[in-house]
């Protein structure tokens, strides 16, 4: 029996493990498609790759070849070959260099492809461009992204990137470059990447000030350390490679949902729509008068400080220290504000004031209902209650009647809160000396206004 719990053991460790990996393996990037042209012996182009005349014009186009000729002397990217787009008699054709298998990208989410250009300033021709194609069906061919063009100030090798992700999660997809020239002004390409992956995504999803994340996923980040953007404002880089970037919420941040923005070195941005919870770094981040929270962060200092809540231009709240240390604050809400979500003020005793915005929300009291409902005077009845404060407050029979209401108060034996969480009880004793009906029953809480149940005690006489 221990043998076989030991393998139990063994093989659902195994299969975690497994999975652990699968997990890593899908958010890196996957190559679908790679083509340096070098296994071609030119000037055929390599198995697989072929060429169509797009208009008319002579049907001599795309070829292999190990240097360039118009400018002259230029190596491939990667030796031996490059493709040539061949203009020397081809007065204004469009060529189009395809692969001729379609790529299976039903299991990705993105999809890109990108490429090495020559360009040249020589030839100050804006006709002269390469343009990325995309086939679903292997004839009919539609434009991916905006021509490229081969004007460039300095004369040399470019990478350039399209996003394909509206091809991603087909059966079959083939990629073409459409070459547009002059004459005598030859066209130029290398190292052809179509590379494929799930949707960006952050790990964890949700982080306080200080916290990190990474994100992994998307078709690659490249290898030059980019920007992270949080709605809009920059947030620090911890390390960046193709696969995932790692990152800190290196400032206090409005909490909730964030949009995230990849900004790669030499790649089009990547915007990730509600990609990120900030939370708040006040723990419990909502309470009450009484409620006891602890604020997590830097820079706090060792000495004790000042800690108060902030409405727009109101006064501030102070809040009552009970520990401190540069790294965590605990406090105590002891005067009530009103219903509100406060920003956060820590005044450390040496240094300047740190704003966490939008961070702790002051709630008023809920109550579930009664146990029990009904009975004759002298049933002690329980309130379960949240947010009802450390103050004891006060319980109350009410029956709206005729010429005027009734209100009688009831004995409050107990009012308890957890000064952590906000959930608490309250008991009473029902009064003696009412009519058989039933009451609303109405509880006056920390804020001193009232929250009533309503038809929440039958009242019952022998």
């Amino acid at each position: 029996m221990k043998s076989f719990k030991a393998c139990a053991s063994a093989l659902a460790l195994a299969a975690a493990f497994v999975a652990l990996i699968a997990t890593c393996a899908s958010a890196a990037p996957v190559t679908l498609l790679s083509e340096n042209f070098d296994a071609a012996t030119p000037p055929a182009l390599p198995a697989g790759w072929s060429m169509a005349l797009v208009g008319s014009g002579i049907a001599r186009a795309w070829v292999t070849d190990t240097v360039t000729h118009r400018p002259s002397g230029y190596s491939p990217v990667s030796a031996p070959n490059l493709a040539c787009l061949n203009a020397s008699s081809i007065p204004f054709p469009s060529v189009r260099l395809y692969c001729t298998t379609g790529l299976d990208t039903t299991p990705y989410d993105r999809l890109k492809i990108s490429f090495q250009m020559f360009h040249d300033p020589s030839y100050n021709d804006p006709v002269d461009a390469v343009q990325v194609q995309v086939s679903t069906d292997g004839s009919t061919w539609q434009n991916a992204g905006d021509p490229i063009a081969m004007i460039a100030e300095t004369a040399g090798w470019q990478q350039h990137e399209v996003n394909l992700s509206a091809y991603a999660g087909m059966a079959s997809v083939r990629v073409g470059l459409l070459g547009t020239c002059y004459i005598f002004h030859d066209c130029y390409v290398d190292d052809i990447l179509v590379t494929a992956g799930a949707a960006e995504a952050c790990t964890p999803a949700e982080g306080r000030w200080w916290d990190t994340f990474t994100i992994t996923g998307g078709t690659g980040f490249g290898e030059g350390e980019g920007s992270v953007f949080l709605d809009g404002s920059q947030t620090q880089v911890l390390s960046w490679t193709n696969d995932a970037i790692s990152c800190r919420i290196d400032q206090p941040r409005n909490p909730g949902l964030t949009d995230v923005e990849v900004a790669p070195v030499a790649s089009p941005t990547m915007p990730m729509t509600d990609a990120f919870t900030v939370l708040s770094s006040c723990t419990p981040a909502t309470g009450t008068t009484g409620t006891s929270f602890h604020i997590d962060g830097i820079g706090f200092g060792n000495a004790k400080g000042k800690v108060s809540l902030k409405l727009g231009g109101e006064n501030p709240i102070p809040l009552k220290v009970t520990a401190w240390s540069p790294t965590q604050i605990t406090c105590e809400v002891s005067k009530w504000p009103s219903p509100e979500t406060f920003n956060l003020i820590i005044q450390p005793k040496s240094s300047p004031a740190i704003v966490l915005p939008q961070s702790f929300e002051t709630r008023m009291i809920s109550l579930d209902a009664p146990a029990p409902s009904h009975g004759p005077a002298g049933t002690v009845v329980t309130l379960t209650a949240r947010y009802l404060g450390t103050k004891k407050g006060k319980v109350s029979l009410f029956l709206d009647g005729i010429p005027k209401p009734l209100v009688k108060a009831c004995k409050v034996n107990s009012w308890v809160m957890d000064a952590a969480t906000g959930a608490g009880t309250i008991q009473v004793t029902i009064p003696k000396g009412l009519a058989a009906a039933t009451y609303d029953l109405v509880v006056v809480g920390p804020d001193g206004g009232p929250t009533a149940l309503p038809a929440a005690f039958t009242y019952e006489t022998p």
